[in-house]
Parts: C-alpha cells; sequence; structure tokens
C-alpha cells in the first residue's frame, strides 16, 4: 500500500530541485534517526553567504540563532531544542529570491510509535490502518487486545465500541505510545474554565441600572386590588401618585461564598402623595436624596444549569423626609413601614433576571453551521466557585456532527488527553487585568475537528481557476517541458482526507502547537479537448504538519490561523499514464495546493465558541498555551461594547507591494511577495491589528503585523485584501487590495 521507494523519491524530491549543489545541510543529515536531539546544525555555502534566506525548523524561522559566516551557518542543538518535536522533523534554509529550499528531514525517535486509522466504523466494529515508526514496529494492541500488523505494518481488526478506546504500539526500541480516542458523541469533562473579573461585573452592574431605570413603576401605582401597592399606609391612608429619581448607580462585589453583594443607590428619589386622614385629602411629597439598597446574589448550579436567588435584602430609608400640610406624627414611620418591601421586591424582581440572563447567556447552546453542514454545540456547567472578586465556572461541552456525510470515512473519534483545565485568576500570566477569560481543553479542540471531518467539511474540489490559479495557467509556475498540461486543458483537484485534522500545542514563541492532517488523498482530475468526461491523470497521499497560531474571529469562535508553509511527506502516488507527468509535478502539485487549501480549512473549523455577552464583544487581548502538558489553550480579553465600537472613528491603512515591476505590469515570480503595511487613521493611540486574505480565501487572525510574505501561489492573477481595525474593535471600512500577476522566472 505505501512504498518505502515512493516516500524515498518524494521526500528527496525537493533537494532535487534546489539545484543543492552551492548550499548543503551536513548536520543533521537528512534521513538520520537519532534517539536524541540533534547536538548540532550546519549549513555549508560554497559561493558565499547567499542574499534573502531564511533558515527554518518546523515552521520556525530560527535564522537569527544562527551564526553565520562566508563558508556556511551553524547553531548548537541546545539552543534549537525547543524547536524540534517527537518524530519527524524538517530542517531547511530557504532561499526567498529563486524559491529553492534545500531540507534535511531528521527523526527524534523518543516516543513509540504513531497509529494511522484510515477507517474504524463504531457499529460494524471494523477497523484498519497502519502504523509508522522509523525504528520499526514491535507490537500493536487495542483495549488491551493484540493486533496482528502485516505487510507494510498494516492491520485490519475488530474492535468493541466504547465512549474511549485506547490503541498502544511498541516500536522496536522499546518506546511506548498510547492514543485515547472519544467516541464522537461523548461530552468532554471538564472542557472550559470561565472567568469573569470586574470588567465583566462591571457590565453586569449597567444592565441593572438600565433594567431598574426602565422598571414599571406606573405598574406599582395600581390598586392593590390589581396588583399594585396603593394604599402604602392605612393610617392615615397614604396613596402614591407617582414615583421619580434621577439615576441609579450599582456597585457588585463579588464574594467568597458563591455570592455576590450588590448595592444601589437610586438619587434623588421623589414620590408625590395623598393623604387622607379622617374626611380631608392632603396633597404632598416625599422625598430622599439617596435611597439605598443592599441585597446578596447567591450563584449556583441546579441540575446542569446555573441557578440563582437573593436573599438578605436590606432597604435603608433613612433621610426620608416628608412635604405635606398638617404632618400627622405616625405618616413618617407608616410610610418607612410600607416603602421598605416595595423596594425590596423591586430590587429582587430586577436583579434576578438580569443576573440570570447574564450569566445564562455566556453559556449557550446552539448549532453552528459552515457550508450548510450543521455542528451542535452542547455546554453544560459543572462547577462553580468565587474566589479572588471573581467568578469561575467549569463547563462540559461536546461538538458533534448530527448529520454525518457519506464522504467522509468512519473513524474511530477525536484524540483524547487526561488532564485538568486549569482555572484563570485576575491578571494573565503577563500580569495584565482582564475582564472575560476562558481556558479551553485540545480535547475541545480536536472533537470539533473530528465533527467537521464527520460532517464532510474537511473536503475540498477545486474546479479550473479557483483559489488564484487551478487551471493551466496557474500551473504554469511549477512545470516543466516534460509535463504535458495544455491551455485548454480543465483542471479539478479533490482533497479526499481520510482522517480528521488534529492539533498538539506547544509552549513556543513562535507558534501555539502543530496541526496534523494525515492520510490526505489529492486526486488531479483534468479534461482534455476532445476527451468526452475527465480522467484522473494521477492521485497521490500525504501526511501534513503545520505549525499554527490561536486567535478569535470578530463571530466569537477560537480560530486557527494558519500562515506557515507546511511540512509534507508524500506517502504513495498513483499515475495511470493518462498523459505525461513528471513526478516533480506530482510533488510541486501538492506543496502549491496546500497553502492555498488550509485557510479555506481554517476558516471551516470555526466550531469552538468563545464566551459571548450580549451587547458586546471580547476583545482578545492575551493568548497564551496553558495546562500541564500543554494540554490546554486560554484567551483573556477586554470587553467591548458594541455602540462604543460603532460610534468610535474607523481605521485607515495603505499597502506596499514588493515585486518585479516591468513595463507597468506588477509582476512576482514564483510566487513570492511581500507586501507591507502603513497605518493612517487610528483614533485610538494604540497600534492597529491587521488581517488578510488570498484570492477571496480564508482570513488570517487578527494581530498586529508590519507585512506579509506570501509563497508559493500558482501562477495567474491574484488579489490580496488586507482589513485593520483598532482595539475598540472598529473595522476600516475600504480595505485596500493590491493585485499582481505571478510570472515564473526566466
Amino acid at each position: 500500500m505505501r512504498s518505502s521507494f515512493l516516500r524515498a523519491i518524494a521526500c528527496s524530491l525537493l533537494l532535487l530541485l534546489s539545484g543543492c549543489s552551492k548550499i548543503t545541510i551536513t548536520e543533521p543529515l537528512d534521513g538520520t534517526v537519532t534517539l536524541d536531539k540533534p547536538v548540532l546544525y550546519q549549513i555549508n555555502f560554497v559561493n558565499g553567504i547567499p542574499t534573502d534566506f531564511q533558515v527554518v525548523l518546523n515552521s520556525a524561522d530560527v535564522t537569527e540563532l544562527f551564526t553565520i559566516t562566508e563558508t556556511g551557518a551553524v547553531a548548537d542543538g541546545e539552543s534549537l531544542a525547543g524547536y524540534v518535536f517527537s518524530g519527524k522533523n524538517q530542517f531547511s534554509i530557504v532561499l526567498g529570491s529563486d524559491n529553492r529550499v534545500v531540507n534535511s528531514v531528521f527523526h527524534y525517535d523518543d516516543t513509540g510509535p504513531q497509529v494511522h486509522i484510515l477507517s474504524a466504523d463504531h457499529e460494524t466494529g471494523l477497523i484498519s490502518g497502519y502504523v509508522a515508526d522509523p525504528s520499526g514496529v514491535s507490537s500493536l494492541s487495542i483495549d488491551g487486545s493484540i493486533v496482528p500488523v502485516f505487510g507494510q505494518n498494516e492491520f485490519e481488526t475488530t474492535f468493541t465500541s466504547q465512549s474511549f478506546n485506547e490503541i498502544s504500539a511498541i516500536d522496536n526500541n522499546g518506546f511506548t505510545s498510547k492514543v485515547v480516542y472519544a467516541r464522537g458523541d461523548q461530552e468532554l469533562y471538564p472542557s472550559m474554565s470561565l472567568r469573569l473579573n470586574n470588567g465583566g461585573f462591571a457590565y453586569l452592574a449597567d444592565q441593572a441600572e438600565i433594567a431598574l431605570n426602565e422598571y414599571d413603576f406606573e405598574g406599582l401605582l395600581k390598586p392593590r386590588s390589581e396588583g399594585g401597592i396603593n394604599p402604602v399606609a392605612s393610617d392615615p391612608e397614604v396613596t402614591f401618585k407617582s414615583f421619580y429619581f434621577d439615576g441609579v448607580d450599582v456597585q457588585i462585589t463579588v464574594l467568597d461564598n458563591k455570592s455576590m453583594d450588590i448595592h444601589i443607590e437610586l438619587h434623588n428619589f421623589l414620590g408625590e402623595i395623598r393623604a387622607r386622614p379622617l374626611l380631608f385629602t392632603h396633597s404632598g411629597r416625599v422625598t430622599m436624596d439617596t435611597l439605598v439598597i443592599d441585597t446578596e446574589v447567591l450563584i449556583g448550579i441546579d441540575n446542569s444549569d446555573l441557578s440563582v436567588g437573593i436573599s438578605n435584602t436590606v432597604v435603608n430609608l433613612d433621610g426620608l423626609n416628608i412635604e405635606i400640610d398638617g404632618l400627622f406624627g405616625n405618616l413618617l414611620g407608616s410610610l418607612i413601614t410600607g416603602l421598605a418591601p416595595v423596594f425590596m421586591t423591586i430590587a429582587e424582581t430586577t436583579l434576578v433576571p438580569v443576573v440570570s440572563d447574564f450569566i445564562g447567556g455566556i453559556l449557550i447552546e446552539t448549532d453552528i453551521t459552515i457550508d450548510e453542514k450543521i455542528l451542535h454545540a452542547m455546554i453544560s456547567p459543572t462547577y462553580l466557585e468565587t474566589f479572588d472578586h471573581g467568578l469561575t465556572v467549569d463547563i462540559n461541552t461536546s461538538i458533534t456532527s448530527p448529520e454525518p456525510s457519506d464522504v467522509s470515512a468512519a473513524q474511530l473519534g477525536s484524540v483524547f488527553t487526561e488532564g485538568d483545565v486549569p482555572s484563570l485568576g485576575q491578571t494573565s500570566p503577563n500580569g495584565t487585568v482582564f475582564d472575560v477569560g476562558v481556558s479551553i481543553s485540545a480535547n475541545l479542540i480536536n472533537q470539533g475537528l473530528y465533527a467537521a471531518h464527520e460532517a464532510g467539511i474537511t473536503h475540498f474540489v477545486l474546479t479550473s481557476g479557483d483559489s488564484g490559479g487551478t487551471d493551466p495557467e496557474g500551473v504554469s509556475v511549477i512545470q516543466s517541458p516534460e509535463d504535458d498540461i495544455q491551455t485548454q486543458d480543465i483542471i479539478t483537484l479533490r482533497i479526499l482526507p481520510a482522517s480528521p485534522p488534529f492539533i498538539n500545542l506547544m509552549d513556543n514563541d513562535n507558534i501555539h502547537g502543530m496541526l496534523g492532517w494525515h492520510d490526505v488523498s489529492l486526486e488531479f482530475d483534468l479534461q482534455r479537448v476532445g476527451w468526452t468526461e475527465a480522467k484522473t491523470v494521477f492521485t497521490t497521499t500525504f501526511n501534513l504538519d503545520v505549525g499554527f497560531e490561536l486567535g478569535a474571529t470578530d463571530e466569537g469562535f477560537l480560530h486557527i490561523g494558519i500562515e506557515r508553509l507546511p511540512i509534507i511527506e508524500i506517502m504513495e502516488f498513483d499515475m495511470p499514464g493518462q498523459i505525461m507527468l513528471t513526478p516533480q509535478f506530482v510533488n510541486k502539485i501538492v506543496d502549491y495546493v496546500m497553502p492555498t487549501v488550509l485557510p479555506n480549512l481554517s476558516a471551516r473549523l470555526d466550531s469552538v465558541l468563545l464566551p459571548t455577552i450580549g451587547g458586546y464583544r471580547i476583545h482578545a487581548d492575551e493568548l497564551w498555551v496553558s495546562g500541564s502538558g500543554s494540554s490546554n489553550f486560554s484567551v483573556a480579553g477586554t470587553l467591548v461594547e458594541e455602540a462604543v465600537t460603532a460610534a468610535s472613528t474607523a481605521p485607515t491603512s495603505s499597502l506596499n507591494l514588493t515585486t518585479n515591476t516591468v513595463l507597468d505590469v506588477v509582476s512576482v515570480e514564483n510566487g513570492e511577495a511581500q507586501i507591507e503595511m502603513s497605518e493612517g487613521a487610528n483614533g485610538t493611540g494604540e497600534p492597529l491589528e491587521y488581517r488578510y486574505r488570498v484570492d477571496g480565501g480564508g482570513w488570517s487572525n487578527w494581530r498586529q503585523r508590519k507585512s506579509i510574505s506570501l509563497s508559493r501561489m500558482f501562477g495567474g492573477h491574484h488579489i490580496v485584501e488586507v482589513c485593520s481595525r483598532t482595539v475598540l474593535m472598529k473595522q476600516e471600512i475600504n480595505c485596500p487590495t493590491t493585485e499582481f500577476d505571478t510570472t515564473v522566472a526566466p
């Protein structure tokens, strides 16, 4: 099924294409398998220091860590140890001027084999796949039962469907790997931990003030028989005709007993009254500079839902003053006795729904629609605590595909790792105070990726001209005279993954982790003039790994941003000989297609919903990998009121494209371009954030940046759109674009 000979050819194609006689990597050597991380990295230059180059280790630019001379570049292994992963690693020198790459692929074998599941049907109990390890495979087991492997370490057997299945494998060095898969319908516990700090509760205070200002005081003035309060006192009879106050202030203090103290002040209270002692009626006014109400809100979890209760409400009517003709001695006492319960009722009936809506609105169960396919997100709070003047809620969640697609192969489930989700405090690791924060388990992210695969969202079809050049003009960048691609040919590319993507988080300054997408097939279909139908001219299967950064979308989803070139390992390819194509062409099609596909893929994987608050959006100020074993991701942000965003000034920016310009025609050679951003109007004094997309594809993450580097683009015309926004989340109205044509270097 997988030929080691074909893999060797595919893995060496980049070396053959690079013209690497002038530049060689001597340490670590390509194909090296060691039990320790490399102690030395060395590159030799024959003709002096090349211009415009980068040294890259597993998608990270590590050029600055090298000592560079006329004869080469060298770095010690200790300085690069943090960039080396268990398993396959790719060490490269990238020459930006002519798009050449020299690679050394080495294996750091300190873990057990990697098990690839090609299909696993929970209904039939059939499972198949293969095991990969550079040192060789000793044994394989599923849920403790030994499974025989054959051929190229392939297996096909039965398994028992369980909520969690474990697969173990041992290599010839004695290293063991264990992977637990959570069946797609599993509720993950806990998978999120929400934190609300002072900024979040300031919002709640604002909402309480709005609710009190909008309270139906007219309804209170009805007779008691109709649900009102009149008469308030009976000796003498006192009736309120109106209620007024100038404003409301609400202060909230979070206590350490799962409760909040809410302090309410009604300023300049005025009530018009009528008092009727015996046969006479007197008009008057009741005034008070500040009417104070204190109450305690208790928060808990009841039957997997948040509950809110009110207790210990106290109304302070000290300073109540009456202006009325013929003051009666017992009138003041009667009013105080009658009004205290009224204001207690006002506070309690107002605060309970406000607090309930506030907390309940953050935790929502919802359906997410992506490309007309539905994913369902379930949220269930399980633990609640208050400490350090904030509220923490731990949450069980699940993301499922209610309607699995027929195009997706059945799979065992999503990668699952035991571990706690860390609770956040008042500040981020950098010491920054934040309003709202959340920690998210990698298990939940992987479950979302699994659900997207099950729904068919990870399958792609690129027709001729899609994504900036999947047509003969587009592939002109990568074809040689030996490749028989003609101008009138119609090309269709199909991306058919056997398994879902998955992530491994990393505590790294350059990236948040690596996204793996393994056993992905690419079919190259072509219809030539005179052919009655399209034919598959080659099929190739590959493994892909790429560094990513997590961010937040404007719609409130966690977003896997991919801006780096992927590491691709061709596993096999089949070329029936319909037309003449070289192996180099097959390899480069994958190299150029996947940077086009990955941003579109990441845009379809937005299934993890961050906390939301009605009327506010959360600006992600800090994002970091957290928890033991880098098993979680945390986001801390500021609440930005939508009204403030709407009223703020929109920013402006401009672009500068660094290209080769000939006869006023903007062009770039071999799909490489550098775009620099210049900030215009801002209005906040803080640096702008930017995101971009190429040829209408998926957007990148929002982040501060000065430039964008693009590479491995097909030939033809390209449009790059760049948008800016302020820290108040006000977006640029007319986002600037730049256009250019990709040509083949002479």
